[in-house]
């Protein structure tokens, strides 16, 4: 339909413009000739624009794809920023409360060496002794 309107139009601005009084009426050969000019010109026109109709789907295609990943992205960093802020929060409490500890253990230094002492027993990380068995849930014969 498109291809109907647009012929008459193209084959009028085919026709030589320059000098059109002076020329004989074209003769029916040439008439045919420019007729299938213009449809070679607008089928090529045709080609093209489906060429770029598929390459707009394409990157149409490309940029949803790249907005779900940026929205992905944003969730994530949302989630980051989230987790940040919590443990911020934690090391301050943390830092403080070590602050705290170690501003009490100077004004008793007797408890210092105790605290000192208690470190060095290990009764924090246990030691082995050394009658056990290091084997033990492995060793059936023994």
């Amino acid at each position: 339909m498109r291809l109907a309107r647009l012929l008459p139009l193209v084959f009028l601005a085919i026709l030589p413009t320059t000098n059109v009084r002076a020329q004989d009426e074209p003769k029916p050969d040439e008439l045919k000739k420019m007729y299938a000019d213009a449809l070679t010109q607008l089928k090529s026109v045709q080609d093209r624009r489906n060429e770029l109709a598929q390459a707009n789907e394409a990157l149409t295609a490309k940029v949803k794809d790249l907005d779900a990943k940026l929205t992905t992205t944003t969730e994530e960093l949302a989630t980051l920023k989230k987790d940040v802020a919590a443990y911020t929060e934690k090391s301050f409490f943390l830092r403080s409360h070590y602050a705290a500890w170690q501003g009490f253990l100077q004004s008793y230094p007797e408890l210092i060496s105790r605290w000192k002492m208690y470190l060095g027993t290990g009764l924090i990380v246990p030691k082995p002794s050394p009658s056990a068995d290091d084997n033990w849930p492995f060793d059936m014969a023994g």
